[in-house]
């Protein structure tokens, strides 16, 4: 299975280039990945995973900072919480982001949503350059995996992933692995519907003027 998943990765990251690939050499209708162009491009995406995967391992043994949006009088408001104990004293509103610093730049922020939204994606991921521009978003969905009462069919959301290249393009890719330890007998694949907010520089984050 995650031999599959991987395949479907591959092939969406193939038809988000599509648009780049040009001439003539192509096999079986498929255009092949050659030139200067598709190796700057392939270049481009490496560059990206590799740093926004130093910037996840980097979070993990880094303190966030934590922001929410709060509902006092009635007028949602963005504040900043000092600490988690103190978030949930205040009623654990939501939504709720987390920020990582490095270098006196913010790096990273996770947004989660409100979960009465089902259709939406139940938390953003936001990967930035050093420059504050926008390197990578992932999306999760709210509902992962929904199965039958006998476990026989499962229908799997698989959450997507975009990728922002040096030369301003954007490529789309599903991401996502099947890791259940129980497998059902049936299982259907579907992508998130719902794009969450794009916010292509840090001083476009909702929290932004919070920022310093």
């Amino acid at each position: 299975m995650k031999v599959i998943m991987k395949i479907l990765s591959a092939l969406w990251l193939l038809i988000s280039l599509l648009p780049s690939l040009s001439g003539p050499a192509a096999q079986n209708g498929v255009p092949i990945l050659y030139g200067e162009q598709e190796r700057k491009t392939l270049a481009a995406i490496n560059s990206i995973r590799k740093y926004c995967g130093d910037v996840d391992g980097f979070s993990e043994s880094h303190e966030a900072r934590l922001f929410a949006q709060t509902d006092m009088n009635k007028a949602p408001k963005w504040v900043e919480f000092s600490s988690k104990g103190e978030w949930e004293r205040a009623g654990r509103p939501k939504p709720i982001a987390w920020a990582w610093y490095k270098d006196g730049g913010l790096i990273r922020a996770v947004i989660a949503f409100d979960k009465s939204d089902e259709e939406g994606p139940s938390y953003a991921d936001y990967c930035y350059q050093q420059d504050g521009k926008l390197a990578q978003l992932a999306s999760v969905p709210q509902t992962q995996t929904v199965c039958d009462d006998a476990y026989f069919r499962c229908r799997l959301t698989l959450w997507m992933e975009w990728l922002y290249l040096p030369d301003g393009r954007k490529l789309q890719v599903v991401n996502g692995m099947d890791n259940r330890l129980l497998k059902s007998e049936q299982t259907y694949y579907s992508f998130s519907k719902r794009v969450p907010p794009e916010y292509l520089n840090v001083s476009e984050l909702p929290f932004a003027h919070l920022l310093k």
